[in-house]
């Protein structure tokens, strides 16, 4: 029974079977590469369980027919030295697929990393006082719960799908009359001279977008502009409220208080009234920008007007916790985590004077202004000088002046609300989670679509949850820095004939520093991992970077060793008669 089930295994029949399922599973996957591209092949096939499981039997079925041999004799010798290379490369690529390593690293001139960037997905959750979760998410259909490891939670967090083709689309609607002030503008252009048919949203205040009160096409630009009532001179505050007792502290923030703190004075000290609690590191951005790297930074080569304040609280115990505060979109520092804690139970307000822009842009462009009685009106000019004006008529086409340009305003806001709606595409998209928050005895939670590198807030009875969706990092155990990245075209073209980069190389562990120049053909090599330089970027506005793979692989020992073993089977199963009388008619 034994002898008849490994020969069963290890028969011409089922080897047959095997590979002629492998022979269409390959047209299969490469097919629909072609049409879905490397990942989705990657994915849906290679990287999969059940091809691991088809290695497995593809060995299985080699090992049986090399036991159905035994006792080997001396014409066994080729086909059992090639039948054991087989095994032996099978055995290092299973290991290279279930251990190995292998992701991208991009940097800049100057710039130095210690983790690579691989396929696969993160949900990161962080809550006031709690320590931060990630959880490796998987591509998934049906709903499961996620595990949240906070102590004495009262919700608990549903994962209903993922998708890789979401396209998040802004929608705009009215808010109540209790909603804060902030108007909008819809309006389509049209032009059959050059097939223009184009639908712009001009927003005073945007939480994710500093600039949406302007929009480009072409030489044009589109500008909201809202008029201020002039009863009274405006002025700037700082306000520091505790949620539990209201407003402790109030300043009136001048022009040289501004200048003061935006210059940056670390020593400098404010107690607030009737607590121990005491402000320092004040810092004033006029033009804040939150850049690549999470970073908050003063940038008025991109940022026109967007003012926001830093500072720490201390206690007389010696703890603290840092604020970040925007004027113009209140919410935007608890988006994007400025708000380290909530340790003392204290709201900030930033209220500075938006400043009349004097300098009218480059013609042509379209003005539209609104009053504080919410009354629209228009003014166009022409980069020949004609100029039009008049009240905004809603679902009017109105001449702009340019050519045979019309505008059409088909909505108008004073309360507007600002919010996204995701649209699955089947084209393409970005990775996505749909994922809904249960508080305890609500049988339905809030559900929201987090999207990379999106940060979502869920609203809890122990205060904001933030969720935000990453790529998968590993850890290296060595850091990598870009010290310098040359390319050199073919003569007369901007084609790269090579392209190269000096690196320096810190090995963590052992406090080592290697210095080295990565070119297409020569990677370097270091405790285990193979760095090749793969790819490169050149943009004026990051400067030069270099793209590395980064991989390691446990099992390269096996598949080399298994490469000469095969290479030597063969040597023996087709040119030393001896050694292969039999195993010439039997491989």
């Amino acid at each position: 029974m034994y002898t008849r089930f490994l020969k069963l295994l290890g028969s011409l029949k089922f080897a047959i079977v095997l590979i002629a399922s492998l022979v269409v599973l390959l047209i299969i996957s490469t097919s629909l590469e072609s049409a879905w591209g490397t990942s989705f092949a990657q994915k849906t096939f290679y990287q999969n369980r059940w091809f691991d499981l088809f290695l497995s039997l593809l060995w299985i079925n080699i090992f049986c027919s090399t036991l159905t041999r035994y006792p080997f004799k001396k014409h066994h010798t080729g086909s059992v030295v090639t039948h054991v290379g087989i095994l032996i490369l099978l055995v290092g690529a299973l290991l290279a697929r279930l251990l190995g390593v292998e992701g991208q690293m991009m940097l800049t001139e100057g710039e130095h990393k210690h983790t690579i960037q691989q396929d696969g997905y993160v949900l990161n959750i962080a809550s006031p006082g709690q320590p931060p979760v990630t959880i490796a998410l998987k591509n998934k259909k049906n709903s499961e719960p996620i595990p949240v490891p906070f102590k004495d939670t009262q919700f608990h967090l549903l994962l209903h799908r993922t998708s890789e083709y979401l396209t998040p689309t802004q929608v705009i609607s009215e808010g109540t009359a209790q909603t804060s002030t902030n108007h909008a503008i819809q309006v389509t252009l049209h032009s059959d001279t050059v097939g223009l048919d184009q639908t712009f949203s001009l927003i005073e205040k945007d939480p994710e977008n500093p600039q949406s009160a302007t929009a480009s096409i072409g030489p044009a630009t589109l500008i909201l502009k809202v008029t201020q009532e002039p009863s009274h001179p405006p002025s700037s505050w700082l306000r520091i409220s505790k949620k539990s007792k209201g407003e402790l502290f109030s300043m009136e923030l001048t022009p040289e208080v501004l200048a003061r703190w935006q210059k940056g004075i670390p020593e400098e000290k404010m107690i607030i009234p009737s607590t121990e609690l005491t402000l320092t590191n004040i810092r004033y951005l006029p033009n804040a920008k939150v850049n690549e790297k999470n970073e908050l930074v003063n940038a008025p080569e991109d940022i026109y007007f967007n003012p926001a304040i830093e500072f720490e609280v201390h206690d007389s115990q010696g703890h603290r916790e840092r604020h970040t505060k925007f004027a113009l979109f209140p919410d935007f520092d608890s988006l994007h985590g400025k708000t380290s804690g909530n340790l003392f139970d204290l709201s900030v307000a930033l209220e500075i004077t938006i400043p009349e822009s004097t300098q009218e842009p480059q013609p042509p462009y379209l003005i539209f202004s609104v009053s504080p009685q919410s009354a629209w009106t228009y003014r166009s000019l022409s980069s020949k000088g004609s100029s039009v004006q008049g009240a905004v008529s809603l679902n009017s086409p109105t001449l702009a002046g340019w050519m045979d340009i019309t505008f059409t305003v088909t909505q108008t806001y004073s309360h507007a609300v600002i919010s996204k709606q995701v649209v699955e595409n089947s084209q393409g998209g970005a990775f996505g989670a749909e994922i809904s928050l249960i508080q305890e005895g609500n049988a339905v939670g809030q559900k929201q679509w987090v999207l990379l590198n999106q940060p979502v807030l869920f609203e809890t009875k122990q205060g904001p949850l933030q969720l935000a969706l990453t790529s998968k990092d590993i850890m290296l155990p060595f850091l990598l820095q870009l010290a310098d990245f040359r390319k050199v075209d073919y003569p007369g073209t901007q084609n790269p004939s090579s392209f190269e980069s000096d690196v320096l190389l810190y090995d963590i562990k052992e406090k080592t520093t290697i210095q080295k120049t990565i070119s297409m053909n020569h990677p370097l090599d270091y405790a285990g991992f193979r760095i090749f330089q793969s790819s490169y970027i050149q943009d004026p506005s990051v400067g030069e970077a270099s793209v590395f793979t980064i991989a390691k692989n446990p099992g390269i020992t096996f598949i080399y060793s298994g490469a000469i073993i095969l290479f030597t089977g063969v040597i023996l199963l087709f040119y030393i008669k001896p050694l292969s009388r039999e195993g010439s008619n039997n491989v």
